[in-house]
């Protein structure tokens, strides 16, 4: 799809997100999102925030699908340092 039309799809919403995610507790993700026109909430524990977060959406949106790859990557322009 082009940007322009994904611009116009309004099939699938994003309406909220909370994850929280604390010392000495399970992180946990509430969303809210706007299928077809229907607002739909859900919530869900996790192995960590993303993994919660995916779940939650996944709850939702009843898609069985499985998360298979999940990568932090560093976009600052400023090399780092490394500890000696």
């Amino acid at each position: 799809m082009t940007e322009e039309a994904l611009e116009h799809d309004e099939r699938l919403k994003l309406v909220a997100l909370r994850v929280c995610s604390e010392t000495g507790t399970k992180p946990y993700a509430l969303v809210t999102l706007n299928v077809n026109g229907e607002q739909r909430a859900a919530g869900a524990e996790g192995g960590g925030p993303v993994d919660a977060a995916f779940k939650a959406i996944d709850s939702v949106l009843e898609s069985q699908c499985n998360l298979l790859l999940y990568s932090v990557n560093n976009i600052t322009t400023v090399p780092t340092r490394r500890a000696r």
